[in-house]
């Protein structure tokens, strides 16, 4: 019973930020990439949109 204290439910999380790179063929990981080496931190943060981009099939 005191542990259930310690533990979260799915209701109670929120996602704040899931990369574009997040479903893309080429990603390796938060930081690599097939294409860029390592991301440009503009693509990683969603400021812009990647041009080499493209959805896992």
């Amino acid at each position: 019973m005191a542990r259930s204290r310690f533990e979260q439910t799915a209701e109670e999380m929120t996602v704040t930020l899931i990369p574009q790179c997040n479903s893309c063929k080429f990603g390796k990981g938060y930081y690599g990439c097939k294409v860029y080496g390592e991301k440009p931190l503009k693509y990683r943060k969603n400021k812009e949109i990647c041009p080499s981009r493209e959805e896992r099939a």
